[in-house]
């Protein structure tokens, strides 16, 4: 059940029924209701009274600041794993990018958002601090529930997140200066709160934004 929510196959607001849980599972009722306890604790579900457990919304606030924790931290991790990419790297974020490219043509929106955050993975997962990983990790869990359906909610913004990864590419090929590689890596993170905060104005996204 929890990588369902994070993974956005439980969506804000759907409900769950004990009874179909179990007879899909094919388990008893009562690791079904510790399993609902341990998602209120984690405060990825709520009970509300007469409709039962439901995913709970993303406060928009906190997205906020989780996207904001994160657009720091990796703008770092990329600052860092810059020193350490290969040309065979550099190939496979290509070929990455070219997939999301592919995508998009396809309209596979949410293949699209698997593949982006492999990308960043990729990136990330070379700057070699462990203690940097784990908290990027730790953030972007919180945030997984839009993070895995964003190019589902903001749809248009794909293309500019494929250019922008072309770009990034390009600097980390050409060993740009570290504070310019971290400067637009922070960036690219924050031009998706951005974009959307602009689909936000004349929109009802299902996380309450």
């Amino acid at each position: 059940m929890r990588d369902n929510i994070r993974n956005g196959v439980f969506s804000p607001g759907y409900r769950l029924v004990i009874d179909k849980i179990k007879k899909d599972l094919n388990i008893s009722s009562i690791p079904v209701r510790e399993a609902m306890q341990q998602l209120q604790a984690e405060k990825l579900i709520e009970v509300i009274p007469y409709s039962g457990a439901v995913v709970k919304m993303v406060d928009e606030k906190d997205y906020e600041d989780l996207q904001t924790i994160s657009a720091v931290l990796e703008g770092y991790a990329d600052r860092q794993a810059a020193l350490h990419l290969s040309s065979q790297d550099i190939s496979e974020l290509e070929k990455i990018n070219h997939d999301m490219q592919r995508a998009i043509e396809d309209l596979q929106l949410e293949e699209l958002g698997t593949l982006d955050h492999a990308f960043h993975w990729y990136i990330v997962s070379r700057c070699q601090n462990r203690h940097l990983i784990a908290a990027l990790q730790n953030t972007w869990e919180h945030i997984s529930q839009i993070r895995n359906v964003i190019f589902t909610l903001i749809p248009w913004h794909a293309k500019h997140s494929v250019t922008e990864h072309a770009t990034l590419i390009q600097l980390l090929k050409e060993h740009a200066a570290p504070e310019e590689i971290e400067r637009f890596s922070r960036q690219h993170k924050l031009n998706v709160l951005i974009a959307l905060k602009k689909h936000g104005k004349g929109n009802t996204l299902p996380q309450s934004f």
